[in-house]
């Protein structure tokens, strides 16, 4: 089968979808009118401005979207949100410079690290007992990393994957405070500021630069990306980098998406969100089975999490006595419901814009129906994520790791060996082992507890692992 025939089976098999990206499949711009065809796609052509030097209707796009989130300027990219970090990144540091950042932090940072010959000072993440989750933003332990190191740039991630939002205006002060910069991966939070139900943006926040995925969490097309200013920064290398790192053929589709998720955002996010928010209020309490298991707001907040965002759907199937792999599997084969993703505990959806009632309700409907034929009093641990707060001896500076020389052994083998890849659990996708960090018994019984629980382990190669040879 090829490409083709999946997506069409999957379009013709799956009609809901609680999944990147934002837009669910859907035309909500102009549902009687193809937009986003062949017609559209062009190149840099009289009046259609160029992206790498915008004068025109892309100025203009750019402005526009700058005035709609309140900063001063904002750029885009047509690579996702990977280009805009590592542009960021490697834009407001120097080769050998410390940066401080976020353990949790998505692996597009540790690779800026790896491009700019950075040395990473972490800055710790705990689990809550009570939910099972990472989070960051323990501020006194934040404040005493921060203010005895050099380092002139802060990189931390907000929302979580999970919706889990840390005090980010304080986090901010703080910053500020230390004559620092911080720049805030906000991938998962680019509808956050156009309702007042959820959580504060980092934009509002003050931070000084936040980068967006708009296909996340907005109707837009995968690899839709914006990079936001919103201080005084010099922005001169951001944009050299952002020039260099980028395709120098950006798809106008891509750029067309944006500006209509944006203009699509500021003209109906509030309404649309606040619909399906209350929406979700509702089927919690209707469906009882499902709602008894789904973890809204109230729940994170009575927790010890300091905000959370509405917009994630999580249902704790484990309370029910449901492996949540096996529960995301059972939606999708029973109901045609797509989930973006599961764990031995929760399922995770994203609710957009782009949802609609029939949508929210048919998956409570799912779940409550999942709950009554497949609940049981079997205890699922709840300890996907224990020990994954932990940070390994770095005994190597990343990019030296990248460029050594590798061999491959046995993970079980690799015991006081140097990690020469990233060993990321899915879910979270948060490195577990980066390359240059050594690799002890107790890291390889955690990754190996993972896997028999079936989470997918990126890194492992039929139980193999990339090792800096000659390793003493």
């Amino acid at each position: 089968m090829d490409m083709e025939d999946q997506l069409k089976k999957y379009n013709y098999n799956t009609p809901y979808r609680f999944h990147m990206p934002g837009h669910k499949g859907k035309n909500i711009f102009s549902p009687n009118e193809e937009i986003l065809l062949y017609g559209n796609d062009i190149t840099e052509i009289d009046g259609l401005d160029n992206l790498h030097d915008p004068k025109g209707v892309i100025k203009d796009m750019l402005d526009s979207i700058a005035n709609t989130y309140g900063v001063r300027r904002s750029f885009m990219s047509t690579n996702g949100s990977t280009t805009s970090l590592h542009a960021a990144i490697l834009g407001l540091t120097n080769p050998k410079d410390e940066i401080i950042i976020s353990r949790d932090c998505h692996k597009a940072v540790y690779n800026a690290m790896i491009l700019g010959d950075l040395n990473p000072i972490y800055l710790p993440v705990s689990r809550n007992k009570n939910t099972g989750l990472i989070y960051s933003g323990n501020l006194e332990e934040f404040e005493t990393t921060i203010k005895h190191t050099d380092a002139k740039v802060v990189v931390i991630t907000y929302p979580s994957y999970f919706g889990i939002c840390c005090n980010i205006e304080e986090i901010v002060r703080v910053v500020h405070k230390y004559k620092k910069i911080i720049i805030v991966d906000e991938a998962h939070g680019g509808h956050l500021k156009f309702s007042g139900l959820l959580p504060i943006s980092a934009e509002e926040a003050g931070a000084d630069v936040i980068i967006q995925s708009a296909h996340k969490t907005l109707p837009a097309l995968t690899q839709t990306s914006m990079l936001h200013i919103n201080s005084n920064l010099d922005t001169s290398r951001i944009e050299s980098y952002l020039s260099i790192l980028m395709t120098t053929s950006p798809s106008y589709l891509l750029m067309l998406s944006l500006e209509k998720s944006v203009r699509f955002m500021s003209d109906n996010g509030k309404i649309r969100l606040e619909e399906n928010l209350h929406t979700v209020e509702k089927l919690a309490k209707e469906y009882t089975r499902a709602g008894k298991i789904f973890k809204g707001r109230d729940y994170f907040l009575e927790h010890g999490v300091y905000e959370f965002d509405s917009s994630k759907l999580l249902f704790r199937l484990a309370e029910a006595g449901i492996v949540a792999l096996y529960g995301k599997k059972l939606l999708r084969n029973r109901y045609n419901i797509e989930m973006e993703m599961a764990d031995t505990e929760y399922i995770n959806g994203f609710m957009t814009v782009s949802d609609d009632l029939e949508d929210l309700r048919f998956l409570f409907q799912s779940v409550d129906d999942i709950i009554r034929s497949e609940s049981s009093d079997t205890i699922i641990e709840a300890d996907t994520y224990a020990n994954m707060t932990l940070t390994p001896e770095v005994s190597m500076n990343i990019r030296s790791a990248f460029y050594a020389k590798k061999t491959v052994l046995p993970l079980n083998s690799a015991n006081q060996q140097i990690a020469g890849v990233y060993i990321i659990p899915y879910p979270p996708g948060i490195p577990l082992i980066c390359p240059g960090e050594r690799i002890s018994e107790k890291w390889i019984d955690l990754i190996n507890t993972l896997n028999q629980k079936g989470i997918e382990i990126l890194g492992l190669e039929n139980g193999n692992i990339k090792v800096i040879k000659d390793n003493q």
